[in-house]
C-alpha cells in the first residue's frame, strides 16, 4: 500500500511540474540556456538566439528549409550540436545544417516562450520503451520563459506552409513495387518517394536534407523507371536460364548421386561409432570383473577413445557435406521457381514475394540504374534511364 501511494505521489509531482512549465531536460533547447538562479527555467542565450531569429526571418522571405540550411552552411554558422559541444553540453558532432534540423527549429514552440511536455510516454511499466504522443495530447504551458520569436512571426511562417507536418506522412504511404529497394548510388541512402502532379517523384533523401550530404540532385519519375527495371529483370534471367538450364539439370543429378553416397557413408560411420561406444562399455565391465589387468585396460581404453573421436569427426564432416549438397538442391529449386516467375512476368503478375526472390537492391545514379540480383551468376549491369 505504501509503495502504491508513493508511486502515485511521484507521478502527481511530475505532472504538477509539467503544468508549471518546469524544463527538466539535461540539455537546453538551441537558443536558450538554463537559468542558474531558478531550477527548471530557461533564459535566452543571445549568441544562438540570433541564429534562431535568422532562420525564421529567412523562412518569411520565402526560402525553403533546404535553402536556409545551405545558407547557414555557406556562412559557416555552427550547428546546434557544434555549438553545444563548444559549451561542453553535448558530445554530438553533427557539422552540417540540414532541412530536417531547420524544420525542427521552425516547428518548436519553445521559441514562443511555451514549455511543451509529455511528447512521449512509456508503453507500460514493464519496459523502458517510449512511444510518441499525439500533438493534441501534449502538455503545453504558455509564457514560462522569455520568447525569441513572436507569435505573429511563428503563425506567419506556418500559415505560408499549407502542407506543414504532413509531407513525410504522405511520402511513407506511397506504395510501389520496387520503391523499398531503390537506393542512392552515391551516398547509399534510400531514395525518397513523393507525389508530384499525379506522378511519383524519386529523389535522394540525403540531398533533400542538404547538398553537403550528397550532391545527387536529379529527379526521376518512378512510372518511367519501373518498366525499365521489369524489362531488365526479364532479359537478364532469360539469358541466365538459356545458358544454365542444362548445367542445372546435370548439377541436380550429380547432387542426388552424391547425397546417396554421403548418406550411405554417414550410416556406416554412425554404426562404427556405436560399435566403438559398445566396446568401451564392454571394456569397462571386463575391468570391473577383473578379467583384464589395469595396464591393459588403460591401453585399450585410450585406443578406443581415439577411435571414437576419429569416427565422430568423420561423421560430423559427412553431415556438413550432406547439408552443403542439400542447400545446392534447394538453390536449384529456387532457380526453377524463379524460372516460372520470369516466364509469366508482367507488371500485373509480379508480386512483392517474387521481387524478394529476384533482387537485393537497386541503385539509382545520374542517368543509370544498377540492379543487384540474388543470383551471383548474373552480372550487375548499368541500365541507362531516360526521361524522354
Amino acid at each position: 500500500m505504501f509503495c502504491k501511494e508513493t508511486s502515485k505521489s511521484v507521478k502527481n509531482s511530475k505532472r504538477k511540474k509539467m503544468q508549471e512549465g518546469f524544463y527538466a531536460c539535461n540539455t537546453p533547447p538551441y537558443g536558450y540556456k538554463k537559468n542558474p538562479d531558478e531550477q527548471g527555467k530557461l533564459i535566452i542565450d543571445e549568441e544562438s538566439a540570433k541564429v534562431v531569429k535568422m532562420i525564421f526571418e529567412l523562412k518569411l522571405k520565402g526560402l525553403t528549409q533546404k535553402e536556409i540550411s545551405e545558407y547557414l552552411n555557406k556562412k559557416n554558422i555552427k550547428t546546434p550540436a557544434q555549438y553545444l559541444r563548444v559549451k561542453g553540453l553535448s558530445t554530438d558532432i553533427s557539422q552540417i545544417w540540414t532541412r530536417a534540423s531547420i524544420g525542427k527549429i521552425l516547428s518548436n514552440r519553445v521559441y514562443l516562450g511555451d514549455c511543451i511536455r509529455g511528447k512521449t510516454q512509456n508503453i507500460s511499466y514493464k519496459t523502458k520503451k517510449r512511444i510518441n504522443v499525439k500533438r493534441k495530447d501534449f502538455i503545453v504551458v504558455e509564457n514560462t520563459h522569455e520568447p525569441i520569436i513572436t507569435r505573429e512571426i511563428y503563425d506567419k511562417v506556418h500559415s505560408n506552409s499549407k502542407s506543414w507536418g504532413i509531407t513525410r506522412e504522405i511520402s511513407k504511404n506511397i506504395e510501389t513495387k520496387f520503391g523499398k529497394y531503390i537506393y542512392c548510388y552515391y551516398c547509399g541512402k534510400r531514395i525518397e518517394k513523393r507525389n508530384s502532379r499525379g506522378k511519383i517523384n524519386l529523389h535522394c533523401s540525403s540531398n533533400r536534407n542538404s547538398k553537403e550530404l550528397c550532391d545527387f540532385s536529379d529527379n526521376y519519375f518512378y512510372e518511367q523507371i519501373e518498366p525499365l527495371i521489369i524489362n531488365h529483370i526479364q532479359k537478364s534471367f532469360e539469358e541466365y536460364f538459356k545458358e544454365n538450364t542444362v548445367k542445372l539439370r546435370t548439377l541436380k543429378k550429380y547432387n542426388n548421386l552424391k547425397l546417396k553416397e554421403l548418406e550411405s557413408k554417414y550410416k556406416e560411420q554412425e554404426m562404427a561409432l556405436r560399435k566403438t561406444t559398445f566396446k568401451i562399455s564392454q571394456l569397462y565391465n571386463d575391468r570391473l570383473n577383473e578379467e583384464i589387468s589395469e595396464d591393459d585396460y588403460k591401453k585399450q581404453y585410450e585406443y578406443l577413445l581415439k577411435e571414437r573421436k576419429q569416427y565422430n569427426n568423420e561423421k560430423n564432416y559427412t553431415e556438413q557435406e550432406i547439408e552443403k549438397f542439400e542447400d545446392k538442391n534447394i538453390n536449384i529449386g529456387k532457380s526453377n521457381k524463379v524460372k516460372k516467375i520470369i516466364k509469366s512476368l508482367t507488371n500485373e503478375s509480379l508480386t512483392s514475394e517474387d521481387i524478394e526472390k529476384l533482387i537485393t537492391k537497386i541503385e539509382l545514379g545520374k542517368g543509370f540504374i544498377y540492379i543487384h540480383y540474388k543470383f551471383k551468376d548474373i552480372d550487375r549491369q548499368r541500365l541507362p534511364t531516360t526521361l524522354d
